[in-house]
């Protein structure tokens, strides 16, 4: 009867020491698993922070673009103030023109004197007209840049939202995985 109990406690020894080899073998899987999970998980969170920097980056060159078209807005508009009063200037004079045709005696200096001054105003025109025409361009040319930078930050929260999800699924992996060793633990207990 004494070697039948020896017997019986030593196949539920052996069925003992098998099952904890198991058990340790297991376990040490699941810590692989976990240690492979947590540093894909902070590589995730590494590339989730450079994307956030390269956000906040192209947030304040937009700033910056946003500044300078309205310098140039500015500037477009002081320039076609600097028009109109050109244009009214010129007006008055065509107007003085009239005025001083009627006068015989001073019509020869007076016309000389105000072909001279139309001739100044006209350059000027020109030359307002040239510089409103670049500010236009240039104002076109900021617009694309806004158009671009815009097209540049949805592509960026596209990925940004990739990379949520992906940390997302590996969170819930994680989570999953601890039950499981809290469970094995219980178990275990």
């Amino acid at each position: 009867h004494l070697q039948e109990q020896q017997q019986k406690m030593t196949k539920m020894q052996e069925a003992r020491d098998f099952a904890q080899t198991a058990f340790e073998a297991q376990r040490n899987r699941w810590m692989q698993d976990a240690s492979v999970l947590t540093s894909e998980l902070h590589r995730a969170e590494l590339e989730l922070a450079v994307d956030d920097d390269k956000c906040r980056r192209l947030v304040g060159e937009q700033a910056m673009l946003r500044s300078e078209l309205s310098v140039e807005e500015a500037m477009r508009s002081e320039i076609l103030s600097s028009q109109r009063a050109k244009a009214v200037a010129v007006r008055h004079l065509q107007e003085q023109q009239q005025k001083m045709t009627k006068m015989q005696e001073a019509r020869d200096f007076a016309q000389t004197a105000f072909e001279a001054q139309r001739n100044r105003w006209m350059q000027d025109a020109s030359v307002l007209t040239s510089e409103l025409h670049r500010a236009e361009l240039e104002l076109a040319v900021d617009d694309d840049k806004c158009r671009r930078l815009v097209g540049e930050q949805a592509m960026l929260r596209s990925e940004l939202s990739v990379e949520e999800a992906m940390r997302s699924e590996i969170l819930s992996s994680q989570r999953a995985k601890a039950v499981a060793v809290r469970h094995l633990q219980e178990q275990q207990q």
